[in-house]
């Protein structure tokens, strides 16, 4: 379907028009600034002084003069160390460097021309945190040397949005470590703003981009602004996560990051020594698989000396966690499964009434639906149970026999509810300088991310050689994949006017898919062919006397996908002692989504085999019997798409089908 978002129309929208009475400073997204009045020795302005940046790993220059009221403005400089000279004739030189810019940075330098020459040349130097700032940017500025100091969490990989929430102030959100509904300074969840080089890196959902991030060795600062952000940040209703990755310059230079973990270092856990103490020989609960692998590397430098850099980095993140948690789920006793439902029967209580043959009706007694009696001894005939439940009582007993012995709560899921995960990152960053006026900059990020979720309850067989947990277990997989394109090129048209221009274009794409996905189940189990080979999606209905097993199977086979392009377009102007900023953005967003086709679903409910219209009625029947007699109280099956990204949704006629039937 096509998603809500802004016509492909150009909006032309009138962004701010900033004045200061001090000194021009503009700062570009991403980038920095560093401004300030010249002035002689009597306080008089100084107009036509030469003032230049000099950035000394790529050896570029970005030079302006001074205006008729003394004032200048190095606008969107990258970030790095600069040197800062001041010259004019007749007047001594002065240059500055260790002037150290950081993102965002808007920096003053103010200076006062003495007579003298070449000879009487004055050098300073200093920390830019010295000197003056020229904005109102409340905020939180870290460097990559803090990346390297910190011991940065690698479990689940590692995210350049869950770091910043983990360290910066004022970033806050429900649970620990959880930066998916992180806020800012109070404001609402998913209303952040996250920048990349300049430039929106939010695909799909407000503030969110921890799906889609580049290798966190690629990011050379981050600035998390709280209050005072921009107006060309307008969109945002809580803070701006604003990141920019490392350049090349003319050295080569680069990282490399690496750590693991492996259950070879780990004791058994208290469960599994248990199960094993019950269970002499069984493989099964052995030290359970629980590993993790993170590598990382990076390498920038020259493509053509003072002209062409890059900067690229990989990272690769695996895990494999398959340690069992809580006895939390609950799957059928071996009797159950033959149709032997006498563990249910609570003869010890007194009877809660009489069937049409005048037999006592016991809790936990089980309906007969073709005569209306209790089945003799609560036991079903085996010529009474359907072939396709046949079938699954028989993948039962392979793989989910219960860990436990008891009728509830017997059986456990893992205890990671993403048991197998891997997160492989990559970017690649282009500066190339046309001249000092023109520069053009472009990056290509991707992140892909399989994983295996278990995050929808079901049941899980510990020996599937898959690690899905068998056929009738909830798992999914995920691939989400996100790549990403950028490119922005600066011109500066004069000492006072430049123009800056950016593009962008990210694509997020989440397929959902159970586990079982390529079993063709339907036509196993007798059913035909469906446009899916996913195992049929079965509830018991609600627990009678305190047991009810768990429902089984997965029919997830979804996806969904999200583009997002973005062009804008800012133009800064120094006009006397006033500064204006102001321009464009056009952003066009699409969404495409499948859902689920061709699955099957199953609801079994106690009602089936209870006897019914009774203040009792509740202590009666039970939703496994129900299936074994193949009685269902409704069906749905979803319609084959009839194209890659529609489907739509039929569910057939509540019904309850004869004994023998295999519905």
């Amino acid at each position: 379907m096509r998603g809500k978002g802004p016509s492909l129309a150009w909006v032309i929208l009138a962004v701010v028009l900033i004045l200061s009475m001090a000194s021009p400073v503009l700062a570009q997204s991403g980038r920095a600034t560093i401004s300030g009045l010249v002035k002689d020795t009597s306080g008089s302005v100084v107009p036509g002084v030469t003032v230049s940046a000099k950035h000394p790993g790529t050896n570029s220059v970005t030079t302006v003069t001074t205006n008729t009221d003394g004032l200048y403005s190095l606008r969107n400089l990258p970030l790095g160390t600069y040197v800062v000279t001041i010259s004019m004739p007749g007047f001594k030189p002065y240059a500055q460097d260790g002037i150290v810019l950081h993102l965002g940075d808007v920096i003053t330098l103010d200076h006062t021309l003495a007579v003298g020459g070449l000879a009487d040349a004055v050098t300073v130097t200093a920390d830019a945190s010295m000197l003056g700032k020229g904005n109102a940017e409340i905020g939180t500025t870290l460097t990559s040397d803090i990346v390297t100091d910190l011991p940065v969490d690698m479990s689940g990989g590692r995210s350049i949005l869950a770091w910043a929430y983990a360290v910066t102030p004022s970033v806050e959100g429900e649970g620990k470590g959880n930066a998916w509904n992180s806020h800012v300074a109070g404001g609402a969840e998913f209303t952040n703003e996250v920048i990349l080089d300049g430039t929106s890196a939010v695909i799909q959902i407000g503030g969110w981009v921890g799906e889609s991030s580049p290798p966190l060795e690629a990011v050379d600062e981050f600035k998390v602004q709280t209050s005072g952000i921009p107006a060309e940040y307008g969109r945002t209703a809580g803070g701006v996560f604003n990141y920019s990755l490392k350049s090349g310059t003319n050295k080569l230079h680069g990282s490399a990051v690496g750590a693991l973990r492996n259950e070879v270092f780990n004791a058994n856990t208290w469960q599994n020594n248990f199960l094993k103490a019950t269970n002499p020989g069984d493989k099964q609960y052995d030290r359970a698989r629980d590993r993790q692998y993170l590598g990382s590397v990076s390498l920038g430098g020259p493509i053509i000396k003072d002209k062409t850099f890059f900067y690229a980095a990989f990272e690769d993140y695996r895990q494999s966690r398959f340690v069992l948690g809580g006895f939390n789920q609950t799957v059928p006793i071996a009797p159950f499964l033959d149709g032997d439902f006498s563990a249910l029967l609570n003869t010890g209580a007194a009877p809660l009434g009489f069937d049409p043959a005048g037999s006592p009706i016991y809790p936990g007694a089980i309906r007969d639906p073709l005569t209306g009696n209790v089945f003799p001894g609560n036991v079903i005939p085996a010529d009474r149970l359907s072939s396709v439940s046949r079938q699954i009582a028989d993948m039962y007993r392979q793989g989910y026999a219960p860990q436990v012995d008891r009728l509830s709560q017997n059986s456990a899921l893992p205890y990671y509810n993403d048991p197998k995960f891997e997160q492989r990152q990559f970017s690649i960053k282009l500066t190339h300088q046309f001249s000092s006026k023109s520069q053009l900059t472009g990056s290509f990020v991707h992140s892909k991310r399989p994983r295996t979720l278990v995050d929808q309850g079901g049941i899980w067989n510990p020996s599937d050689p898959d690690q899905f947990g068998g056929p009738l277990s909830k798992a999914r997989t995920q691939i989400v994949s996100s790549p990403q394109v950028r490119l922005s090129h600066s011109y500066t048209f004069s000492s006072n006017v430049m123009n800056v221009v950016n593009f962008s274009w990210g694509q997020y794409y989440n397929p959902s898919i159970a586990g079982a996905a390529d079993g063709g189940w339907p036509e196993t189990l007798g059913f035909g062919s469906t446009g899916s080979g996913t195992f049929p999606e079965i509830g018991f209905g609600d627990a009678v006397n305190g047991v009810g097993e768990t429902g089984i199977g997965y029919g997830l086979n979804s996806y969904y996908r999200s583009n997002m392009f973005i062009l804008a377009d800012a133009v800064s102007w120094v006009k006397g002692k006033h500064s204006f900023k102001f321009g464009g953005e056009v952003r066009y967003m699409q969404n495409t989504s499948r859902p689920n086709t061709g699955s099957m679903y199953f609801d079994f409910t106690p009602d089936e085999t209870r006897f019914m219209g009774q203040p009792w009625s509740n202590q009666t029947g039970f939703g496994f019997a129900s299936f074994l007699l193949g009685d269902s109280t409704g069906r749905t099956r979803t319609r084959r798409a009839t194209s890659p990204a529609a489907a739509t949704t039929r569910p057939s006629t509540p019904r309850t089908t004869s004994a023998s039937t295999t519905s």
